[in-house]
Parts: structure tokens; sequence; C-alpha cells
């Protein structure tokens, strides 16, 4: 199976992670340019060059550039940890799915910082929820 793996924080390093240890193909790893990456990024271009996976970075997810290079390696599965919506151009690449995360049981705490919200709402556990995207 020929995966991609997308996002900029710690996440994206376990999925990447996952997926070469489980003998899959790991294609590409895009993350956001450096002036747009939230302040709880890991350096997933460092990961890259340690194991010799091709690295992308984008302004923009949703762009045309983005979408071709995705395109070209004909995925068959896309792992999201991306901070921002993704459209149904991109959604559609994949053979198979876009696999979204998010690091609560979902819908507990959806949207922006949610271990933030977590923490502050005195909620003392979380979890990881995986499921599959689409434009809702």
């Amino acid at each position: 199976m020929r995966f991609i793996v997308i996002g900029t924080l710690d996440i994206a390093i376990s999925c990447a992670k996952s997926v070469l240890d489980s003998g899959n193909d790991l294609t590409m790893m895009i993350s956001l340019v450096d002036s747009l990456l939230p302040n709880n990024s890991v350096n997933i271009k460092e990961f890259c060059s340690d194991n010799k996976i091709p690295y992308l970075e984008v302004e923009d997810i949703n762009s045309e550039y983005a979408m071709k290079q995705m395109k070209n390696i004909n995925p068959d599965y896309i792992l999201s940890s991306w901070p921002k919506i993704i459209n149904k151009n991109i959604l559609n690449i994949p053979k198979y799915m876009v696999i979204g995360s998010h690091p609560t049981p979902l819908p507990m705490n959806k949207g922006l910082h949610p271990i933030h919200w977590m923490i502050v709402l005195g909620i003392p556990y979380t979890s990881l929820s995986f499921f599959e995207m689409n434009e809702g």
C-alpha cells in the first residue's frame, strides 16, 4: 500500500513510523512552510531526511501544486493530522480514503486546540480518534 502522511505535529511522525513499521510504502510527507507552522510543530523535514522519505512543504494543502504532487504519487491512502480544512479535490486523490486524526474522543472537543480545552475543562483523559474524512 502507498501512503502519504500530512501534518505538522508529532502525530504525523508517529503515523509515518507506523506505516514504515508495517512494511507499507511511505511515498511522501507534507508539512507547512516554516512561516505558517503552529508553535507546537515538530521537524517533519528532519525526520524525512533521516529516513529518506520524499518531503514537500506547502503554504496551502488545497493548492493546485500540492494536488498535482499528491496525484503524481497515486497513493492508496492519505493519513492526515492537518490543522486546516482539506477540500474535496484532495479528499478524492487516494485510491481508498483520507484518514483523519483528532486527539480527543470525538465529537468531544472537536475543533481547534482540543488538548488545551481538555485541560481547561478539567477532563483528565483523552484518546486519539481516526476517521474517514469527507466534505462534512
